[in-house]
Formats: C-alpha cells, sequence, structure tokens
C-alpha cells in the first residue's frame, strides 16, 4: 500500500481551498494521511476562481515497495533498494478534460504519455533529493503544478562496545552507538533475537549485572520513519565474567597439646585469603598456582580458624566473603599425682592414691620392677589397697589418656609405704626388798612407746617410756608384788601395737619380829631362862639393865634362850630384830623381861 499525495503550488496551495474527494461530487474531503488503495478512482478539486478543475487520478502500486510511503507530496527510498532493475512506477495520470494537458518533468527515463516511469537504478545517494513535476494546463486556466519529492536515504549503521572483564556480580556495560533513532537488533550468546532503540544522539546502553561470560553479537539495524531502512550488521561485543574466587578450609584435627597440626586452604590459584584466629586480627595466605597454602604449627590450646574472606590474582581483582571454619581440637597433656609417702604398721592397710588426668592410663612400678597400670575413673582417681610387711616404693612412669590421639608423656613421682618397727619393751626388777622399802620397776624398750602393764592380775596401767626408751616405776611394798607386761604401742601415727610377755616379781621380806618370854621371879642366885621367840634365824639385839646392845641368833625354830642364875633383879630391854635373809631386814623392837630375884627377908 502506498499514499500518494499531490501538493499543487502557487497560490493554490497558499489559500487552501484544493481538496480530494472520494467520489466525483463528494463534499467529504479524504484524510490525506489515510493511504489511498490500488486501483481506486480519486478525484481532485481546486478553485481557482474563476476557474475550477475536477481531475480524476488512480493510483498503481503494483511495481512499489511497501516501504515507499510519501508524506506530503515527499516520498523517501532506501538506497539499499536502488540496486533494483524493475521500474518504479511513480504514479499514473488517467482520463481528465479534453481540453486538460500534462506534462511531466524530472530525471525519468521514459515519458510515455500521462505516465512517466523512473528506473531507480538510475538514482543515487548523492543525487538526492529528486524531485518530479507534473503541470496541467488549459485554455481558460493558469497552468497548475503538482510536484513529488524523492530522497534516497542511506542505511543506518551500529557499532557494539564492550569487552569487558569483570568480577561476577558487577555491573558491566554494553554500548550500541549508530545512526540516532535505529532500532538494533542483537542476541545474547546466540539466543533469539532482542532489540533496542537508539536515542536521539544515536546511542544506547545495556547497564546490568553478570554472573557468566556474556556475548552480545548485532543481527541488524532498522533506522526509525518511513521508510525504515535496514541491514543485516556483524559485530560483537563480549563482557568476560571472572568467577569470584572461592576457598575452603579443613583439618579439624583432635592433636595432643604440644603436636602440630596443619590447615589447608584449597581454592581459586594464587588467590589470597584472608582468615583469623581465634577471632583475633584479620591474616592472609597466598594459594599457590594449584589453589592450596598450608598453616602448619604446633598448638597448646584449642584453635579455631575462620575465613572471612578470598580476593583473586586477576585484574579486575574480584572479592568474596567466605565462611567457613576448622577447629584444632588440643587435648591437654595427661598428668597424675600419686599420694604422699606413709607409714604403717607391719602387715597393717596401706592405700596408695592416683589422682590426675580422668580416664588416664597410668603406669607406674613397685620396688622398680616390671611397669604395672591402673585406669583413672571417671573423676581422674584410682587406688591401690593392700596390707604390707615390707618397705614398698611406688613409682610414677608415664601417663596415657583415653582419647583418640592418644596423648602420653613422662611422669615423675614416688609414694613410700614404710613398714615401721612394731615396739618391745622389757622390765626389769626382781628385787627382794623389806617389807616397806622401795623397789624400781624399769620398763625399756622402744622410745616414747606407752607399756600397759597389770600389778599382781590387776587392771590395765600404762606408762610412758621417754625419749631414751626407758621409764621407772618406784613404789615402797608390803608385800610381795608381781607386774606383768600387757603389750606395747608406739607414739605418733600411725601407732603400732603388740602383745608383750614379761614379769618382774618384788619379794617382799616381811620385819622380823621377836617376843620375849613372861617376867619370871627367882630366889636369890637361883636359876632362870630368858627365851626370846621370833622370825627363825633372826638376830635379836638386846641389853641387860640398860646395859650395852649384845645379840642372840633365833634357830631356825625362832627361838633362842638364855639361862642364868640371879642374885639381883634383871631386866632383859628389846632393841631390834635383823632377819637372816638377804637383804637382811631390821627392825627395831619393844618389849622387855624381868627376872626378879626374891629377897630371902621378904619371905619372913
Amino acid at each position: 500500500m502506498i499514499q500518494i499525495i499531490f501538493q499543487r503550488v502557487g497560490s493554490l496551495v497558499a489559500s487552501g481551498s484544493n481538496n480530494w474527494y472520494e467520489s466525483n461530487g463528494s463534499s467529504t474531503p479524504l484524510d490525506l494521511t489515510t493511504p489511498l488503495v490500488n486501483g481506486e478512482d480519486y478525484y481532485a478539486t481546486t478553485v481557482d476562481p474563476p476557474c475550477e478543475s475536477i481531475t480524476r487520478f488512480r493510483v498503481d502500486v503494483t511495481l512499489v515497495k511497501p516501504n515507499d510511503a510519501g508524506t506530503n507530496g515527499s516520498r523517501s527510498i532506501c538506497v539499499s533498494d536502488l540496486a533494483t532493475t524493475l521500474p518504479f512506477d511513480l504514479y499514473k495520470l488517467l482520463g481528465g478534460s479534453p481540453d486538460k494537458t500534462g506534462t511531466w518533468s524530472g530525471p525519468l527515463s521514459t515519458i510515455n504519455g500521462y505516465q512517466g516511469t523512473v528506473n531507480v537504478s538510475s538514482l543515487s545517494l548523492a543525487g538526492s533529493p529528486y524531485t518530479f513535476t507534473y503541470t496541467v494546463s488549459s485554455a481558460t486556466c493558469a497552468p497548475a503544478t503538482s510536484t513529488v519529492v524523492i530522497t534516497v536515504l542511506p542505511l543506518p549503521t551500529v557499532s557494539i562496545s564492550s569487552n569487558l572483564t569483570l568480577c561476577s556480580g558487577s555491573n558491566g556495560t554494553v554500548t550500541f552507538t549508530g545512526t540516532p533513532n535505529a532500532t538494533v537488533t542483537y542476541t545474547v550468546n546466540g539466543g533469539s533475537n532482542q532489540t533496542i532503540v537508539l536515542n536521539a544522539s544515536g546511542t544506547a546502553t545495556i547497564n546490568r549485572t553478570f554472573t557468566s561470560t556474556t556475548t552480545y553479537s548485532l543481527v541488524s539495524v532498522a533506522s526509525s520513519g518511513i521508510p525504515s531502512c535496514s541491514q543485516v550488521q556483524s559485530g560483537s561485543a563480549t563482557i568476560t565474567v571472572l568467577p569470584l574466587p572461592t576457598v575452603t578450609i579443613s583439618t579439624n584435627s583432635t592433636i595432643c597439646s604440644g603436636s602440630s597440626a596443619t590447615v589447608t586452604f584449597t581454592g581459586t590459584p594464587n588467590a589470597t585469603v584472608t582468615y583469623t584466629v581465634n577471632g583475633g586480627n584479620n591474616q592472609t595466605i597466598v594459594l599457590n598456582a594449584l589453589g592450596t597454602a598450608t598453616v602448619t604449627s604446633t598448638y597448646d590450646a584449642t584453635t579455631t580458624f575462620a575465613l572471612v574472606s578470598i580476593t583473586s590474582a586477576t585484574a579486575p581483582v574480584c572479592t568474596q566473603p567466605q565462611s567457613g571454619t576448622v577447629v584444632i581440637t588440643v587435648i591437654p597433656q595427661p598428668t597424675v599425682t600419686i599420694s604422699a609417702s606413709q607409714s604403717i604398721c607391719p602387715n597393717g592397710s596401706a592405700t596408695v592414691t592416683f589422682t590426675g588426668t580422668p580416664n588416664a592410663t597410668v603406669t607406674y612400678t613397685v620396688n622398680g620392677g616390671g611397669n604395672q597400670t591402673i585406669v583413672l575413673n571417671a573423676s581422674g582417681t584410682a587406688s591401690i589397697i593392700n596390707t604390707y610387711s615390707v618397705n614398698t616404693t611406688f613409682s610414677l612412669v608415664s601417663i596415657a589418656t583415653g582419647t583418640t590421639p592418644v596423648c602420653s608423656r613422662p611422669q615423675s613421682g614416688t609414694s613410700t609405704i614404710t613398714i615401721l618397727p612394731l615396739p618391745s619393751v622389757v622390765i626389769s626388777s626382781n628385787s627382794t626388798i623389806c617389807s616397806g622399802s622401795s623397789a624400781t620397776v624399769n620398763f625399756t624398750g622402744t622410745p616414747n612407746a606407752t607399756v600397759t602393764y597389770k600389778i599382781n592380775g590387776g587392771n590395765n596401767q600404762t606408762i610412758v617410756l621417754n625419749a631414751s626408751g626407758s621409764a621407772s616405776l618406784v613404789n615402797t611394798y608390803n608385800s610381795t608384788t608381781t607386774i606383768s607386761l600387757v603389750s606395747i604401742a608406739s607414739s605418733g601415727t600411725p601407732s603400732c601395737s603388740q602383745p608383750q610377755l614379761g614379769t618382774v616379781t618384788i619379794t617382799v621380806i616381811p620385819l622380823p619380829i621377836v617376843t620375849l618370854s613372861n617376867n619370871v621371879n627367882v630366889c636369890p642366885n637361883g636359876s632362870a631362862t630368858v627365851t626370846f621367840t621370833g622370825t627363825p634365824n633372826a638376830t635379836v639385839t638386846y641389853n641387860v639393865n640398860g646395859g650395852s646392845s649384845q645379840t642372840i641368833v633365833l634357830n631356825s625354830s625362832g627361838t633362842a634362850t638364855i639361862t642364868n642364875t640371879y642374885s639381883t633383879t634383871t631386866t632383859y630391854n628389846l632393841v631390834s630384830i635383823t632377819s637372816a635373809t638377804t637383804p637382811a631386814c631390821p627392825q627395831p623392837q619393844t618389849g622387855s623381861v624381868i627376872v626378879t630375884v626374891i629377897q630371902l627377908y621378904q619371905q619372913l
């Protein structure tokens, strides 16, 4: 479809009184912006008083390209259409009043009656625009001229630019530059056609975020306006998207305190990894060309490595935050102590206690023998309870945790169980004393020990030996006394005791006694016997009439006699008596016997 409009020139146009009608005699003018229909008759009425003419035009657009539309008496044709060899029928003038004749002027190849034919190959972009004129004249009216201007349009062009390299997730811009207001057709990564319209300055941009390498390829460009000229375009712009660097961290080792562990970073080759240790300041490490880096160190406490970010070594530099942690769990070295040395009584019970890391295995020796083991409980203790008769030393060798891995270390420390000697005591005296005399019982034994004893089988009594191991019991005795050992207990803790045997007897010799026979009367020069009766074999000391002391020994029957004749009264006075024992026991004696001599005169 093509719309052809004849623009009248001169006063007709200026007066604006020319109209086009769809039928002869119609009073409703045509809308000249509406395309004419091929093969239809249209009527133009021009009024130029006193002349008025009606001209019928038929439009033939058989050989006219669809995009060749005229506006206000002008037409445009794309330069690409100049290559056609087909004639371009500009329009045909058919019929009209017999008194009207018309002529064409312009770059026509032929003029055939009332029609002109233009071969577009004779046109060029350089000669544009081209003006075609048709002049109508009559005998009564001045000639009227209609013109059509054909403009050869250049083909639109466009170029594309970008070829950026950017990090994934960053913004990039693709710029189209070309014919102002043209519509550019392009593809993205070979996909379906897309379009963008250049602005009045001939540019258009696509600004977006890219996560992968993307190629924009030109397909064609079409100018704005009527007709729209287009042509195929080549050219592409690639936005190279660098993947964001990544990194992972690995180890999660469990090690013994003081042991070595390796943290491995694996990721984008040559990138710089930022990380923290136990939440401290940022630290960095650079991955090698294979994309790995390691941190090897020894650790005494549990340590956490946390990723912060990674930065590529490329241009542009791409950075992105990273998350991920590894924990190097450090098992503290196990420790153990052994209870203090102790002393016990022979065959007594003793407890050796190991205190340390819960569930650890303790290796120890007894008196330097082969290694033995014991496992600490969940509270970290273990005990050995036994009876001992000889000194015994427990020595720590090492300790090993019950964890995985097993952490072990040597240990030192000893606990000695010393067997205390049982205390002992001996008793001595076996004295023989005179009744009422003093005797000493000696206890000799373990210093500071307490001796339990009995006297004559009575209740237990105690005495404590001094630091030299002796104690004495000094008493006076009136009868024979037996002191018997019962037991002895050492001082200190523990106190060791054992029964003791042993007795001493303090033999008490009764004090000797003596009596004299009764008083007697005798005649002068009469005989009388004085009898001493007392402790057998004792020696009696006496005096006669208060004179010097004299002695007499009692026989085994305990008697002794003195027989004399007396002429005067005589008194025998007891002084003392001494036993014949060892020791000799003396004691004073009182008593007297009077041998009274009766005088003869008294008889008278």
